[in-house]
């Protein structure tokens, strides 16, 4: 009877789903590059964000003392967490964002995939990918570009749960940061 209890105790520590949410979409600091434009932008309309995944989970986390399978999850809708992160970093950068612009800029996230990784006689990691297209027109002018970043997490004693947040966001950063340098990027977008 008590093996019993203890398998219950056990099942109960696991959660179903492992949220990230929007504030915790915080880079590592070896990937916090943060180029800013050194003049003001024409205002860009942010108008579409959107997440192509097919399925809600951006990857598998471990969880619970026997380490189950968990989906990771965006806390929020997918396409508001990923426009909150967008809108934060391009305002970081000098990128003036405004709802009424002329300047429409629309942005597919192809691929977010974060995933917990536990190797023999290592720490826990996190390891994440994004591949994003982003879609500029301006009157006349259309611009597209496709950015694509990997990272990789360290790993010490800590939980790997924890890493998946700020490893997610660091990628996130390098496709941004190659957005913002791409010198077409920068022709259509300066004043």
């Amino acid at each position: 009877m008590k093996l019993v209890f203890f398998l219950l105790f056990l099942g109960s520590c696991a959660t179903s789903k492992i949220p990230i949410s929007n504030e915790e979409l915080l880079p590592y600091k070896e990937a916090n590059q943060l180029t800013k434009l050194g003049q003001l932008t024409k205002a860009i309309h942010l108008k579409n964000v959107e997440l192509k995944n097919p399925s809600e989970s951006l990857g598998i986390g471990h969880t619970g003392v026997t380490y189950d399978r968990t989906p990771i999850v965006f806390a929020s809708q997918p396409s508001e967490a990923l426009r909150s992160f967008l809108t934060r970093a391009l305002e970081m950068r000098n990128v003036l964002l405004d709802n009424e612009a002329e300047t429409v800029m629309e942005v597919y996230f192809e691929e977010v995939k974060v995933n917990e990784v536990i190797e023999k006689f290592q720490g826990e990691k996190a390891k994440c990918s994004v591949k994003a297209n982003f879609f500029i027109e301006d009157k006349n002018k259309k611009w597209s570009g496709k950015f694509f970043a990997e990272f990789l997490s360290a790993s010490d004693l800590r939980e790997g749960t924890e890493r998946l947040a700020p490893t997610l966001a660091s990628c996130l950063n390098e496709v941004v940061e190659k957005l913002i340098n791409d010198n077409k990027f920068k022709d259509i977008v300066k004043r």
